[in-house]
């Protein structure tokens, strides 16, 4: 979605249904969102009074109002060659100030279902999702002076625990000295800046990005140029997910408790295709004091987080000696605790290595790998509290590949050939 191509029609990034940035109905009022969601607005005399979602209106405004800081980093523009943009005066990193304040602003519940016409389900996972909106003030500035930004938003949440602001902002209306700086060729346009500010207990999250389109004729190619984004390593996170440091308990735990679970657990063992069991030592690295963690504020799973580490391992029998990196996920209870630790190689299947580079990258010995032209590691382990150390349950599986280059059932070819060569289970046997 980030990449130019020629052919490629215009197709905007948007939460399948956030309303137009300062977007208002009348209370009760019913009214398409132009995302296939049918919304119904009440506005919300009591401010202090527990919504639907389970917190007022004065919940949201207390987690974000006041001033609120963040590093960020300047995007570099687009270079490709059919469309060049730059910007300035700023770039690198800079420092992000945001201050939001309600003054008596209107405050709404949204009740969002799909139309009846799309084929969604309601509930988690249909894009419809209801929230709370507070009109607020938002002053927001970059330390170089690039955006002197004062506007009005709607401030929105559909969990106690994040709040959104997402607005446009003009180029030709922005107060700081932001300025397009190159635009070639002649027919690229660049539209509006999209602000899209998360904000947590812990900080600020986000960034601005803008929709760069070139028009030859009548095909329209278009992009998403990156303006600038903060925290600065945050990038790892998708969409759904905050960026949260390793002590911040965006559930009823951090990512320093996942860390110590897994680090816990001990005398574990390893048993290869069905023998005897040997003994198995699991390390991983340190948490850095600005490593960052992405927990999903979104859907059935919110308070689940995700981050890397570096796992090193080593068998009884030396066939397993190695160091490589994983991700550990932390899974909440029902009250929010956490319930269970899960160590896994993330899209195992879509990040083989090549044959001749699988024993010094996993450090598994004694894989026949003649004849194939890549290896896959599938490796997931469960980590359960017990009495201040951990259960785990673990499994492995050593895959080979031989390429076949051509889409799958295109003129009989069945795609990449799969073969599984080893087996082991690992934990507490």
């Amino acid at each position: 979605m980030r990449s130019f191509s020629p052919l490629l029609g215009l197709v905007l990034l948007a939460p399948a249904c956030d309303p137009k940035p300062d977007s208002k109905l009348d209370d009760g009022g019913e009214e398409a969102s132009g995302n296939g969601c049918v919304e119904t607005v009440t506005v919300i005399d009591d401010l202090q009074a527990a919504t639907a979602l389970g917190f007022s209106p004065n919940q949201l405004i207390a987690l974000a109002e006041g001033p609120r800081e963040a590093d960020m980093v300047w995007g570099t523009g687009i270079d490709e060659s059919i469309a060049k943009v730059s910007f300035g005066p700023e770039s690198g990193e800079a420092t992000l100030s945001v201050v939001i304040d309600h003054s008596g602003g209107e405050a709404r519940y949204i009740h969002s279902e799909p139309e009846p016409t799309e084929e969604l389900l309601d509930g988690p996972g249909s894009g419809c999702s209801d929230r709370v909106e507070v009109d607020v003030e938002v002053m927001l500035a970059s330390s170089g002076g690039g955006f002197a930004e004062t506007f009005t938003a709607p401030l929105q949440a559909s969990t106690a625990r994040v709040a959104f602001v997402r607005h446009e902002l003009e180029l030709a209306e922005l107060a700081g000295s932001f300025k397009l700086s190159e635009v070639e060729p002649e027919g690229v346009k660049v539209g509006p800046l999209a602000l899209d500010l998360g904000i947590f207990a812990g900080g600020l999250f986000g960034g601005i990005t803008s929709v760069v389109e070139v028009t030859d004729g009548d095909i329209t190619a278009a992009t998403f140029m990156d303006v600038a984004r903060w925290p600065v390593n945050a990038a790892a996170c998708e969409y759904g997910e905050v960026p949260v440091g390793p002590a911040d308990d965006f559930a009823a735990f951090s990512a320093a408790d996942v860390h110590a679970l897994v680090s816990s657990a001990a005398d574990l063992q390893i048993a290869w295709d069905g023998g005897a069991p040997q003994s198995l030592t699991l390390g991983i690295g340190e948490l850095p004091a600005d490593a960052i963690a992405c927990a999903v504020y979104e859907g059935e799973v919110i308070g689940q987080l995700r981050f890397p580490v570096e796992l090193s391992v080593s068998s009884g029998d030396e066939r397993w000696s190695g160091s490589f990196p994983v991700e550990l996920q932390g899974i909440p209870a029902a009250d929010g605790t956490l319930a269970s630790a899960v160590l896994h190689i993330p899209a195992a299947y879509a990040n083989s290595v090549a044959a001749g580079d699988f024993l010094s990258t996993y450090g598994i010995a004694d894989v026949d790998l003649a004849g194939f032209d890549r290896a896959i590691v599938d490796l997931l382990g469960e980590f359960t509290p017990v009495d201040g150390g951990a259960t785990v349950n673990g499994s492995l599986k050593v895959v080979g590949v031989v390429s076949n280059s051509c889409p799958p059932d295109a003129n009989g070819c069945a795609g990449d050939d799969y073969t599984d060569l080893v087996s082991a289970v690992w934990g507490d046997l």
